[in-house]
């Protein structure tokens, strides 16, 4: 417990330095980063006779309870052609109901149903469409339902480039 306090805390940490450098801003309640488009357009795609596996691992710092609904809360795009392998989901929760995640391409999902999370176990989405194009819009909507609270859930995407 203490372990994830601390990192909870340096999290907060280097978040608050990031905003005082100017690399993070704040939009709309929302941590957004700051890129430079000139080093993001001159950046190459990597060969496809090279694919490789990727994690991303999505921390939302933020309490969400019932009944509310979040439509595009993360945004970003897919900066090559890839493979969705799995996409999965862990929340601290207290009470009933779900806290749910759907990962979109663009407009359309790309899991069976959206992912519901809970404190005693990750739960693994089931994937509806794995090929993610390149330069994709990809955003996640949170859902919130029943009579609980859930904090910081984390979601991780695990994929493979094309």
């Amino acid at each position: 417990m203490r372990k994830a306090r601390f990192i909870e805390a340096l999290i907060f940490m280097l978040l608050i330095l990031a905003g005082a450098w100017g690399i993070l801003q704040l939009e709309q309640g929302r941590i957004t980063a700051k890129l430079d488009p000139v080093a993001m357009a001159s950046t190459a795609n990597p060969s496809p006779a090279s694919p490789g596996y990727w994690t991303n691992v999505i921390y939302i710092p933020a309490s969400f309870t019932t009944g509310t609904s979040y439509t595009n809360y993360i945004k970003f795009k897919a900066p090559w052609p890839a493979t969705l392998i799995g996409f999965q989901a862990i929340a601290r929760t207290s009470g009933a109901g779900a806290l749910t995640a759907n990962l979109k391409e663009g407009a359309t999902t790309v899991l069976s149903t959206p992912v519901s999370m809970n404190t005693t176990t990750v739960t693994e989405a089931t994937i509806s469409d794995a090929a993610i194009a390149d330069e994709a819009t990809m955003t996640i909507d949170l859902a919130a339902t029943g009579t609980g609270t859930w904090t910081n859930p984390t979601l991780q995407l695990i994929w493979k480039r094309k």
